[in-house]
């Protein structure tokens, strides 16, 4: 208590030979100083800038992202950082060193204070205390750049402009046995009808003379039974031609009037119901070329008819004043596409 009381009066006033009351307050002021005291790091938001490089060449692309980051940022091999500080902190080190400097200022006159701990106590009590003074907290602001290839997704629309070539099958030259040569009239199918004049019928023969044969050795020779009365008949076959062509038919033919003098003799070929009308030309020998065209249309049937008979002379009337008709070489052979 007695020690006490000498620190107070050292410190206070009451010691003889004391400084003035004045430099005791500024002394007591000095030795408590400032105490600094440092918040806690805050983190600011952190400003990315990330460069796309488009590698299809388009036009360099910069897209800047911000966020907020509330804790350390860890950072990878492939981010490249700059950290700029813009806090301004007391240096901890010194201030761990703070009793060291104060118990080098308590003054002469206060040594019945016997240390640092009774001064500050006698200061105490005179009133001055130890000012704190808090420091701006610390911040720090990154400023990352980021240089990456995008993932780029395009949706195209594709428009693909394609031709297409249809070839069809080359268009058969559909007469089989044209030429007679198998030795018969198959697969040609013959009518016979009742001639203009008498009624008489008449015949068809595959006659084997390659001498009268406009090639090989056979022809088709058409007969009246009565010479004089003439012939009135159907030659057709059924071919397999195909629709939207057009087709030219050939064949050799002959005949023989009966009598002197002019004969009457219309016949016609027909194709698929499409008729030409012809007078064939006296001979034995059936090698006078007939050649016509005709069109068959793509609504055509699978088969077409050939077709050779009588023209219609009028009123229903057909007549052909011949002995016989010979015909040879049958064929039918596309010439160009409708």
């Amino acid at each position: 208590m007695i020690e006490q009381d000498h620190k107070a009066r050292a410190v206070t006033g009451t010691a003889p030979s004391n400084p003035l009351l004045a430099t005791r307050r500024a002394d007591c002021s000095s030795f408590f100083g400032t105490s600094a005291v440092t918040p806690q790091q805050v983190y600011v938001p952190l400003l990315i800038r990330i460069l796309l490089k488009d590698d299809s060449k388009s036009p360099r692309r910069t897209v800047t992202q911000t966020a907020t980051v509330t804790s350390p940022v860890t950072q990878t091999a492939t981010i490249t950082t700059t950290a700029i500080s813009t806090a301004t902190v007391t240096d901890l080190a010194k201030r761990a060193n703070l009793h060291e400097e104060r118990a080098a200022s308590v003054p002469a006159y206060a040594s019945p204070c016997s240390g640092t701990v009774r001064y500050s106590s006698a200061c105490s009590c005179f009133g001055v205390t130890q000012a704190t003074v808090t420091a701006a907290a610390p911040t720090s602001t990154s400023i990352v750049t980021v240089t990456a290839s995008p993932t780029v997704s395009i949706a195209t629309t594709l428009v693909v402009q394609t031709t297409t070539t249809v070839t069809k099958a080359s268009p058969t030259a559909g007469v089989v046995n044209g030429g007679f040569e198998s030795g018969s009239i198959s697969p040609f199918n013959f009518q016979s009808f009742p001639s203009l004049i008498g009624g008489f019928g008449n015949s068809a023969a595959v006659v084997n003379n390659p001498s009268l044969a406009n090639s090989g050795s056979y022809f088709l020779s058409v007969n009246a039974d009565v010479e004089s009365a003439g012939v009135n008949f159907a030659l057709t076959q059924a071919l397999s031609l195909r629709p939207g062509y057009t087709y030219k038919l050939t064949f050799y033919t002959a005949s023989q009037c009966p009598r002197a003098g002019a004969c009457t003799c219309l016949v016609e070929a027909c194709l698929g119901g499409n008729c030409q009308a012809f007078d064939p030309p006296g001979g034995d020998a059936p090698k006078s070329r007939q050649e016509f065209t005709f069109d068959v249309p793509d609504t055509a049937g699978p088969t077409t008819e050939l077709k050779i008979d009588l023209a219609d002379l009028g009123n229903g009337l057909k007549l052909c004043e011949r002995a016989f008709v010979r015909f040879d070489d049958f064929s039918v052979t596309a010439v160009q596409k409708i």
